[in-house]
């Protein structure tokens, strides 16, 4: 499936713009529809995202990834009320950092190996700098 850029940004950071690359207005028009598309892009997105940004997950993996079984996480990462565009709004309150991600994504055991091993080399390339 292919989504226009917007909408993978949305997916990915929990921001919506109001229209897409061309002015046309965004390919969904609720919630429910966005979740849909997560629902066929999700697996491919955060996969992507992970690759590129190990010890995090995209905001609609907090959103409708995580297993219900999990605790809540202590941030809120959701979109905000302001300027809303077909049930969505137009920005999200700050995402979490990668640090509390992490955290919360360790503490579940949900880090992949090849993600705990490039945290590992990232987290000694920091230390060595730091010395």
């Amino acid at each position: 499936m292919i989504i226009d850029s917007h909408i993978r940004t949305l997916l990915l950071r929990g921001v919506v713009y109001s229209h897409g690359e061309n002015g046309e207005a965004l390919d969904f028009s609720s919630i429910e529809e966005l979740q849909a598309i997560w629902a066929k892009v999700g697996t491919k997105l955060t996969s992507e995202h992970v690759e590129n940004n190990p010890g995090t997950r995209p905001w609609a993996w907090w959103k409708w990834s995580r297993t219900e079984a999990l605790p809540e996480p202590s941030f809120t990462w959701q979109l905000s009320d302001a300027g809303r565009v077909g049930g969505i709004s137009r920005r999200n309150r700050e995402a979490p950092s990668g640090h509390v991600q992490r955290e919360y994504l360790a503490s579940h055991n949900l880090l992949s190996a090849e993600e705990e091993r490039a945290l590992a080399a990232d987290d000694a390339r920091w230390a060595a700098i730091g010395k």
